[in-house]
């Protein structure tokens, strides 16, 4: 039995033995023929780019270039390969890499040129087209340099609930209230014109004109002294005639319109391998007429026989025309590489008078490698010099290609926005209210190569505040609430 035990054990020890050894030959084995050499990868890869075997063609050239095989027409194999799979960012990826062996083959430069187009990165198509020889330049249009490269025409119209929901008959909250004062940002429209110039095939200025109304309600309310009636006072040894005081409250609505026209310049540089380099600047010019309120001490004899002065505030309302400048300047860097743009943009504005600085970091990311599906996540630091307040916002949007001519972008933003700027300074916040919470979606339409159209639906939920002034208490701010929606329609003609 004893002896039965140990051949059993002497079994298993050379069987486990035998196992190990197998499984290091297989794994030789296996190493062996996964080691790739230079006249396989070749025929190989030649091989499934004349049948059509993308898929084949990937697999086999990503463990290629992991074992150090590096050359021109491996890289163009695994482009066209990827951009017959749709995956234009990928195919980018290993074209660059071509281009940077062979700037002079026409398949790759059109391959390179159209993964840009068909990803919408257009500065980098146009860049990459200074390399075309004549008849590829004649093939895809690109012989002479259009000056004016596309034009935009846009406009919209805001609905807000802010004077139907915060206008109020009395402003002031009780009997030690003596002053009270809001201004309601209401209903807003606007006209927008871009144009998308090219200088030369690596750098590109654009362009943009706004004109922006506000209607707005002003509302002030103030005390004033009056004499209502009179009693007599007998102070021997005469007999006076005294006054009898009351504070009256004017209330006073002034409807205006606030209108502010804005220039916007950037210019884009394609700087290669991703790169871009975005310079701009904003210029703002806001004018209106509004009420104006100046509040001093005047001195007055309460009652004829009082010998001593006594003093009480008078306000004067009146109209003014106002009109100042803002302006934004910016700067942009953003760096592509394989299915992910990176963006960082700082900025220094002086928007309603004050000193703001921005940081924004963008980081858009297209899971698919083309435009069927992408995101968009941004976050944002702004200084406001005068109150030493930082102010953080983020940013999301979810872009989706339902059909083949229909896109759809959904965004929300969480942060205090107000004297903010998006967009490298295109887009500006600077109506003075605090945006607390903002949502919407766009719809983007192609309808031809040349045309598109789109239309935007934004909801914007505000606070803003209600000023009251109190004896002998100073100023408070009353926090108020409305909601804005936006509806925006454009469309844009690619010359």
């Amino acid at each position: 039995m004893i002896k039965r035990k140990y051949r059993l054990f002497e079994f298993t020890s050379r069987g486990l033995l035998l196992i190990m050894i197998m499984s290091l030959l297989s794994n030789t084995v296996i190493s062996q023929e996964l080691k790739l050499d230079f006249r396989t990868v070749e025929t190989s890869t030649l091989e499934y780019y004349n049948n059509g075997q993308w898929d084949q063609l990937i697999e086999l050239g990503q463990k290629a270039i992991r074992q150090g095989h590096d050359y021109y027409y491996l890289r163009l194999r695994m482009g066209i390969a990827w951009f017959n799979k749709t995956n234009y960012l990928w195919a980018i990826h290993h074209l660059e890499k071509a281009l940077t062996m062979n700037q002079n083959d026409p398949v790759l430069l059109e391959y390179l040129y159209l993964a840009y187009h068909f990803s919408n990165r257009q500065k980098e198509a146009l860049a990459v087209s200074r390399y075309f020889p004549g008849e590829l330049s004649e093939k895809l249009g690109t012989e002479k340099l259009k000056i004016l490269d596309q034009l935009n025409l846009g406009g919209g119209y805001t609905l807000s609930n802010n004077i139907k929901s915060n206008q109020r008959r009395n402003l002031l909250a009780g009997w030690d209230t003596v002053w009270a004062s809001q201004n309601l940002n209401d209903d807003k429209y606007f006209f927008q014109a871009d144009f998308d110039l090219n200088l030369t095939k690596r750098i590109s200025v654009f362009l943009s004109y706004m004109n922006l109304t506000t209607q707005k309600l002003q509302q002030i309310q103030v005390p004033e002294l009056v004499v209502t009636g009179h009693y007599t006072e007998v102070i021997p040894p005469g007999v006076y005639q005294g006054n009898i005081y009351v504070h009256q409250f004017k209330r006073y609505d002034y409807r205006y319109n606030m209108k502010q026209n804005s220039l916007y310049g950037a210019v884009s540089f394609a700087a290669g391998r991703g790169f871009t380099i975005t310079p701009a600047a904003s210029f703002l010019q806001i004018n209106y007429q509004n009420l104006v309120t100046q509040a001093y001490q005047e001195a007055y004899l309460a009652q004829p026989w009082h010998e001593t002065v006594s003093s009480k505030m008078v306000y004067e309302i009146t109209e003014r025309d106002t009109s100042f400048n803002n302006y934004i300047a910016s700067l942009n860097l953003s760096r592509s590489f394989l299915i992910y743009n990176l963006g960082l943009t700082g900025s220094y504005s002086n928007l309603n008078g004050l000193t703001q600085y921005q940081g924004d970091l963008r980081l858009s990311w297209f899971p698919k490698g083309n435009l069927n599906f992408y995101g968009i996540s941004r976050f944002t630091v702004a200084l406001e010099k005068q109150s030493e307040k930082f102010r953080y916002m983020v940013h999301q949007l979810v872009g989706f290609r339902l059909t083949d001519h229909f896109w759809l972008e959904a965004f929300a933003s969480f942060g205090e926005m107000t004297n903010l700027n998006e967009s490298n300074g295109y887009i500006v916040y600077n109506s003075g209210d605090l945006i607390k919470f903002r949502a919407g979606a766009n719809f983007i339409i192609p309808l031809s190569d040349q045309l598109q159209f789109s239309f935007r639906y934004h909801f914007l939920s505000y606070e803003s505040w209600l000023v009251r002034g109190f004896e002998p208490e100073p100023v408070s701010f009353i926090s108020i609430h409305y909601e804005n929606q936006s509806f925006i329609g454009g469309i844009t003609w690619k010359i």
